[in-house]
């Protein structure tokens, strides 16, 4: 009798039985619910209670892919099931991020791939970098590189091609970082060669505001770039390599750091994924689950439980992360955001499910940007009692 009388309470209030009297259900007995009355000596109306709750929907981000305070204001990189690659604006932690740029398939979009702009034909949608020159705000990726306009709407720079390079080719940004030199970029583009369509290369190349320069030609593929003591590192099929500069306007050779046979490194295509400095030293980290110092010299900076996803400073400390083990269980402790201290490695927060891959410090704290290796647990996220703790937005 007690539970059909909580299966019925709900539905008499809903049917608005509340009229200033205690509604009691069959039996006589209040089950210890307080009446809802109106006030006897009072002219204030009773505001009955919505028979419908407006419905509100998740807001899902399921991947950030790099995050920057411009003007004040944190912007990041994201994608969802529905919309392959999109800026947002962080506004905070109730209110949802604002689109300000969306790539993908449909007119919904800002940069349609289904509208036969012949820029987009056979390009992926994709952005992974975003990066401020001139006091403008630029975001790249395998799409090519956008630029926010002054009314905060965003133009692809479709012409901006280096000497010897295919212009109907474009070019595909795989990551692009601001250094003290500029703004530079690993890329692959289409150059003038034998045969009927020439060759692809992989290159660095450094962005002048009109155009880029073609700093570094080289077969092997450039995945990621940081600058130390005035140099700029390149990692590429399991090396890293240290770009010497003459006059500052070419690279003239690569000296490849290799590792020693004792400290156990298969060198192999992405191997050698992610690259970072903190000042002191280079830091390098891939697939082969171990973090390595290079300052003139390797050394093992440690082990994690699975592949690194960045490299990046947030106020003056490295920081990296490591995927939480898609295709193994691994310990907790081996996974999620990690910092260099020291010259070795200590874990900041880990994250069931999560892998960080960005981060930034915002109004005096870390914000952790990550990527759903399962349903729905990529997006923002705080750090608490060290644990990634993801941001819920709603929306509607």
């Amino acid at each position: 009798m007690r539970l059909a009388v909580l299966v019925l309470l709900p539905a008499l209030l809903i049917a608005g039985c509340l009229d200033g009297s205690e509604s009691l259900p069959a039996g006589g007995e209040s089950q210890g619910v307080p009446s809802v009355e109106a006030p006897q000596d009072s002219q204030t109306p009773v505001v009955q209670p919505s028979a419908e709750a407006p419905f509100r929907s998740k807001f899902y981000i399921s991947a950030v892919r790099d995050m920057l305070v411009f003007n004040g204001k944190l912007y990041f990189i994201g994608s969802t099931r529905k919309e392959a690659a999109t800026v947002y604006e962080y506004v905070d932690e109730k209110t949802p991020p604002k689109r300000v740029l969306r790539l993908g398939w449909g007119s919904e979009n800002d940069f349609d791939s289904s509208s036969g702009d012949p820029r987009l034909k056979g390009k992926g949608m994709e952005l992974n970098s975003l990066v401020e020159y001139g006091g403008v705000l630029y975001a790249a990726g395998e799409t090519g590189l956008f630029k926010m306009k002054q009314d905060g709407s965003w133009e692809m720079l479709d012409t901006l091609v280096p000497p010897g390079a295919r212009k109907e080719d474009g070019i595909s940004i795989v990551r692009m970082k601001k250094f003290s030199g500029g703004v530079y970029a690993a890329a692959t583009y289409g150059k003038d060669g034998s045969g009927p369509s020439g060759r692809t290369t992989f290159g660095l190349l450094k962005f002048t505001g009109d155009g880029w320069h073609e700093v570094y030609d080289t077969l092997s593929t450039g995945q990621d770039l940081a600058e130390y003591a005035g140099e700029v590192y390149l990692t590429g099929d399991g090396t890293l390599e240290k770009l010497v500069f003459e006059d500052g306007k070419a690279a003239v050779k690569s000296e490849t750091a290799t590792a020693p046979e004792s400290l156990d490194v298969y060198f192999g295509i992405g191997r050698f994924g992610r690259v970072g400095s903190d000042g002191n030293a280079v830091y390098v980290c891939g697939d082969g689950k171990k973090v390595f110092r290079y300052a003139g010299g390797w050394t093992l900076a440690g082990q994690v439980g699975d592949s690194c996803e960045f490299f990046d400073k947030a106020g003056n400390t490295l920081y990296f992360g490591v995927q939480h083990g898609k295709y193994e269980k691994v310990p907790q402790s081996e996974v999620g955001l990690f910092k260099i201290e020291g010259g070795g490695i200590k874990q900041v927060a880990s994250g069931e499910f999560v892998s960080p891959s960005a981060i930034i410090e915002y109004n005096g704290e870390l914000i952790v940007g990550g990527h759903e290796n399962y349903e729905g647990t990529g997006g923002i996220y705080k750090i608490t009692g060290g644990k990634l703790q993801k941001i819920e937005y709603y929306e509607g």
